[in-house]
């Protein structure tokens, strides 16, 4: 079938209006600010325990009732930073978050875990519980040593943490939003 000349522009009209029609939009985080927890371990693999971290996250609005949380915890017990993050939906009332984390202790020794947290939305206080698996570097020559690990606790937050909705932004990224 061959297309003359005027039917060739109706199509190729047809065609740009979808395209123009389109939106290309990329949704993106929103930053809505830091968190500060300390983390009261409570039980472990052993039994009743009593130690602390300091848990920093950075958390960022994805859209809807869905969060990303990316940040830091301190021992300051054993020495070293574990680094991780993951993600969080609001159910209800509580924030209800799975982080995933590694560490290179102080000693050398590696781990990596990973982490759920249930807080209240509104004071971001709460509990969690964790896995983790230890690797022994030094024990590479030998049969190496690998431990499972096992942690619960509570979470009660320092400072003012953020709100979960979306905050006033700059008026640069106003300039970014179209209200059709």
């Amino acid at each position: 079938m061959k297309l003359n000349g005027r039917a060739a522009a109706i199509v190729l009209a047809m065609v740009a209006i979808i395209i123009i029609g389109m939106d290309f939009r990329v949704e993106a985080s929103q930053y809505l600010g830091q968190v500060t927890w300390t983390w009261h371990k409570t039980t472990d693999e052993h039994g009743a325990t009593d130690k602390t971290e300091t848990i920093v996250a950075n958390l960022f609005l994805l859209g809807n009732s869905c969060y990303e949380l990316v940040g830091s915890s301190t021992d300051t017990e054993i020495g070293g930073t574990a680094f991780g993050g993951g993600t969080a939906v609001l159910v209800g009332t509580n924030l209800i978050m799975t982080l995933s984390y590694s560490k290179i202790r102080s000693d050398g020794r590696q781990e990596t875990g990973i982490f759920q947290g249930q807080v209240n939305k509104t004071s971001f206080n709460g509990s969690g519980w964790g896995i983790k698996k230890r690797f022994d570097p030094a024990s590479i020559g030998a049969s190496p040593v690998f431990i499972d690990k096992y942690m619960a606790g509570t979470l009660t937050v320092v400072g003012n943490p953020p709100p979960l909705g979306p905050t006033p932004i700059a008026p640069m990224q106003l300039l970014l939003l179209d209200d059709k």
